[in-house]
């Protein structure tokens, strides 16, 4: 099943949260106990009214809203904040820009996409799955050289899984763009003043993909 994306709502204020689950236990003496319940983050995002919007950007989201169900709807949605595999989104995307992980729960030729962050002196890092990338902006390089997308790789733009056509024993990289698979949080709110529409609000959040899952409601 292909997802739809949000609308481009240009005049639109988002605030996002990458969202870490974590227990803190105050211990006596003022100790601390911090439990991390998630692995990768959950994101989530909330539609900030800058003034009075356009009523074509409003009425653009409403028809999304009833288009896809309300909360019962699964769609894309673009980060503006963090949408590339490189470090910053106004950095040129490479076929290099990302390792290509295995995933060992699948065939050796089928791999997960994954974006990786670390801090500046490569102490820590953390990876978050890329299960939406965008169509026509994947690049993929084995030993830093690019490869054909159909003749040696195949991609699900629906779960972010590649499949090699003929792997070989190499470094496998990838670049390119990817959004959020997301459903509302919260109902959408109209504001109506003076006969017009003015405002709307309303919060998104991330959604955990289970490939084999994928065709379920959510």
């Amino acid at each position: 099943m292909t997802w739809p994306i949000f609308p481009a709502c240009p005049t639109f204020g988002f605030t996002g949260t990458p969202d870490y689950s974590v227990t803190v236990i105050e211990r006596s003496g003022g100790f601390r106990s911090v439990n991390r319940n998630w692995y990768y983050p959950l994101h989530v995002y909330a539609a900030v009214p800058l003034g009075n919007q356009p009523e074509a950007d409003i009425y653009r989201v409403q028809r999304f809203w009833h288009a896809v169900g309300g909360r019962s709807g699964r769609f894309r949605f673009d980060d503006r904040l963090d949408n590339t595999s490189t470090d910053s989104p106004e950095l040129e995307i490479t076929a290099s820009d990302q390792p290509i992980v295995i995933n060992a729960e699948d065939s050796p030729a089928t791999y997960q996409l994954f974006k990786t962050y670390e801090d500046e002196e490569a102490l820590l890092q953390q990876v978050r799955i890329i299960s939406k990338p965008v169509e026509g902006s994947i690049l993929i390089a084995r030993d830093g050289i690019e490869i054909a997308e159909g003749a040696d790789w195949s991609l699900d733009y629906e779960t972010g899984i590649v499949t090699f056509t003929d792997p070989a024993d190499a470094v496998y990289t990838w670049g390119g763009r990817f959004h959020v698979p997301v459903m509302f949080e919260s109902a959408a709110e109209f504001v109506l003043s003076d006969y017009k529409i003015r405002q709307t609000g309303f919060t998104l959040r991330e959604l955990r993909i289970r490939p084999e899952l994928e065709g379920d409601s959510p």
